[in-house]
This record gives C-alpha cells, sequence and structure tokens, in this order.
C-alpha cells in the first residue's frame, strides 16, 4: 500500500532532476536586424524616439532603396564588397608596392605614420568616433544620428558597425595604421617579435590606454573553423565563404559585454541570404528579408554575462528564390563581424524602442 501510494505522488521538477525544468535563460538582452527593419514597412509607428529631423524624409531611410538596401554601403557595390578596399579584387594593388598595406601608407608617409595609435589624438581616441562625442555629439546632430548608438534603427551604419572605427574600414583592420605584418591566414604579425597578436593598446587620453580587438580580415574559412573549434574566434573579423542551402557555420566565444553586429555582403549585386543566429545552440532569430542586406545586431548586456563565455553560432545560407527550389547552388558572399567591446559601454546608449527590436527570450 506504502508503495502504491508513492507512486501516486506527482513529481516536481526537482524530484525529476530536472528533466523538465524550466527553460533556461538565453544568455542575451535584445537584437535587432534587416528582417525587422524591413517589417516596419516605411513607417516609424511605435518607434522611439521617433525620427522627425533627417536630411530628407525619415521614412525614406527605412525602404529597400536607402543606405539599408542591397544598393547601399553594406552591398555588394559598397566599401565591404569585392571592390573595396578590403575587397579581394583590390588586394592585388599592393603586390606593387611590396605586397602590404604598410608599405603603402610608408610610400605615403614615410616614417611620419610609426606609431601613430600610440599617440595622442589618435583615431582611437577621445578626440575620435569612439570618443564621448558617441554620446554628447552624435546624437544631436539629426534623429537620423540619434539612431546609431546600439540597437538603433541606423546602428548598423554608425561607428560600432561594419562601417565603423571597429571595423575593416578602420584603425584595427586590415588597413589601418598599425604597421603589424599579416601571414597567410590573415593574423596579424608583430614585426618585433615575429609573434601573432589579437589586440592592440592605444592612448585613449593623457591619462588613460585601452586595449582594442584587432579587426583580422582571414583568408579561408578552413581557418575560421579551426579557431572556432579552439573556441579562439572572437566578434572581429571577416572572411569571404561560399554558402548552400546547408550553410556556413561560424561559433564566436564572447567574453564581455558588447553589441554584436553580423553583415553578410554578397558579392554578386543583390543577392540574398538567410542568416540564423543562435545563442548557446538556441535560435534567437532567422533573418531572410528580401532587397535588404542581411545583418543582425545582438545586444549581450553585462547581467548576460553569467559565466566567463557566451557562444554564439551564426549560420549564413543562401536564399533559394535566388537559387531555386529544385535545384540548389551555392553563391559567395564575405561575413564581417564587429564587437563593439565593453569599453563601449561605458556610458548608457540610448533606450530604444520599437517593433523592430525582440527581445531574445
Amino acid at each position: 500500500m506504502i508503495m502504491m501510494m508513492l507512486l501516486l505522488i506527482p513529481l516536481t521538477d526537482e524530484h525529476r532532476g530536472g528533466a523538465e525544468a524550466a527553460t533556461p535563460q538565453v544568455r542575451c538582452s535584445r537584437f535587432s536586424s534587416q528582417s525587422l527593419i524591413a517589417g516596419l514597412q516605411g513607417s516609424y509607428s511605435g518607434v522611439s524616439p521617433y525620427p522627425l529631423n533627417c536630411p530628407l524624409g525619415c521614412n525614406l531611410y527605412i525602404l529597400s532603396s536607402s543606405a539599408l538596401g542591397y544598393n547601399g554601403p553594406l552591398g555588394s557595390l559598397g566599401p565591404l564588397g569585392p571592390l573595396g578596399p578590403v575587397g579581394w579584387m583590390t588586394n592585388s594593388a599592393f603586390v606593387w608596392l611590396g605586397g602590404t598595406f604598410g608599405d603603402f601608407l610608408a610610400s605615403i608617409l614615410g616614417s611620419s605614420h610609426d606609431g601613430i595609435l600610440s599617440k595622442l589624438n589618435n583615431p582611437l581616441s577621445d578626440a575620435g568616433p569612439l570618443g564621448d562625442s558617441f554620446w554628447d555629439v552624435m546624437p544631436k546632430i539629426n534623429d537620423f544620428t540619434k539612431h546609431m548608438q546600439g540597437l538603433g534603427v541606423f546602428s548598423v551604419l554608425g561607428p560600432i558597425g561594419p562601417l565603423g572605427a571597429l571595423g575593416p574600414l578602420g584603425p584595427l583592420g586590415p588597413r589601418g595604421p598599425h604597421l603589424l605584418h599579416v601571414n597567410d591566414n590573415g593574423e596579424y604579425i608583430d614585426p618585433s617579435t615575429g609573434q601573432v597578436v589579437t589586440t592592440l593598446t592605444a592612448y585613449y587620453n593623457s591619462s588613460m590606454q585601452v586595449v582594442w580587438p584587432l579587426f583580422e580580415k582571414y583568408t579561408s574559412k578552413a581557418f575560421v573553423d579551426k579557431l572556432s573549434r579552439k573556441g579562439l574566434l572572437d566578434t572581429s573579423f571577416m572572411v569571404s565563404s561560399t554558402a548552400d542551402s546547408n550553410g556556413d557555420t561560424y561559433v564566436m566565444t564572447i567574453k564581455e559585454p558588447q553589441y554584436v553586429t553580423i553583415t553578410i555582403t554578397p558579392i554578386l549585386w543583390a543577392k540574398n541570404f538567410f542568416v540564423d543566429v543562435y545563442i548557446e545552440n538556441k535560435l534567437i532569430h532567422t533573418s531572410d528579408q528580401m532587397l535588404f542586406t542581411p545583418w543582425v545586431q545582438v545586444y549581450i548586456s553585462k547581467s548576460d554575462m553569467t559565466g566567463p563565455a557566451i557562444k554564439m553560432k551564426v549560420v549564413v545560407r543562401v536564399d533559394p528564390f535566388d537559387c531555386g527550389y529544385l535545384l540548389g547552388c551555392a553563391m559567395d558572399y564575405t561575413i564581417t563581424v564587429v564587437g563593439s567591446t565593453a569599453f563601449m559601454l561605458r556610458r548608457p546608449h540610448i533606450s530604444y524602442a520599437g517593433p523592430y527590436l525582440q527581445n531574445c527570450n
């Protein structure tokens, strides 16, 4: 009888050993993407701060014909594309000068460029776009720039996006004045030691230096996969690859709170890709809107960093509309991942709201 009574007692999650315990909280806060921006359908209804003061009508800035569309600076015809300063079709120009951008820079500036980032008022200092002007000046220019802080409508076009100082076009990237050599994998080499380096220390002001992550342009997806397996792939790199319907996978290790912006630039004009973003193997979003360059921005807050690191997985897949549903195909693209760093969270960002933002849970 006692045995029968025990069998009738309902089991709690504690008795089940957690087998049906509540789903653990996803370790990210909010995100936005080109799909969610496209979902606004040219209207800022529900968006706060509400954009009113723009050089042109603010509604024009969220259409597919805007800078967020495939003809904009994020697309294949922009600076991240094959014809841009970090594109694969322009690298051969530097062979004329010995094969490195440093040689090109030296041919113009001579030795005057030596140690630019170790001096005051350098591009990474408080006098640059990552200084206090990010909070005190940029949001006050107009309502377009007001939305360039983390998770703003136009954040992907701003200082912490792929076109900003932390990305491939900035001083930390392959065209930066850091005087570092680059090996066959795209890693930076300190010429004085011959060792691989992944960070750079620059003066922020006369009393403080900041350690920044270098932005690598890796030469192969195979090497990126090798870094992923070792847990060494961070949120500051780009690489070109070819994706099919199964998708290319990238696993990044995040060790500090930050805004992470993932941008997919097609090699061919107007082509589209789907982007799946996972946090600790939980799918949080799929960005799949046509006519816009694919991107996703995710906010990892300080409260999300409940452990030493967070794994973010990104899967890049071809759009079957571009490739065909019956006959699969593969398309070339470049992925650019930019992390804002925790330093850019030293002051609160504008608290944006609207239907283009979603919570991770």
